[in-house]
């Protein structure tokens, strides 16, 4: 793991509200083989006592803290996002909870632990409406 904290408000104005809100607990990892691809997880504190993880798939994931058996993480109502090429978004979240240097990323995959369906609705209506506000 990287860091991990609360969403910041000021991002929540750069970015949208949209899927995150303000102080909805967010962790940063980095992958092993691939220190620039970085792992964004929004809405599990359970998440932020791990050091690494291991995903078995899309829902569920062991959690490693250290000494002892992994602990099982589930996740039902998930939803994995591949970006890949380099997300401002993952670097600010980075320098909000990090002190240490960190190289700009070039991938990220972000997992939102609790995703809601309508919210792509929700979403698409913004999206519409300001590109037709804005013709």
């Amino acid at each position: 793991m990287i860091c991990s904290d609360g969403y910041p408000e000021d991002l929540v104005e750069k970015y949208g509200g949209y899927l995150v809100k303000t102080d909805e607990p967010y962790s940063v990892f980095s992958l092993e083989k691939h220190p620039k691809h970085y792992l964004v997880v929004f809405g599990s504190a359970d998440v932020s006592q791990c050091q690494t993880l291991e995903f078995i798939n899309s829902t569920f994931v062991k959690c490693f803290a250290g000494v002892g058996k992994p602990k099982p993480l589930s996740y039902p109502r998930s939803r994995l996002t591949c970006i890949d090429y380099s997300f401002r978004m993952a670097d600010d979240l980075v320098s909000y909870c990090s002190t240490r240097f960190m190289e700009e990323n070039e991938a990220t995959t972000i997992l939102y632990t609790d995703y809601d369906d309508k919210t792509d609705d929700a979403i698409m209506h913004i999206n519409t409406s300001s590109i037709l506000n804005n013709s």
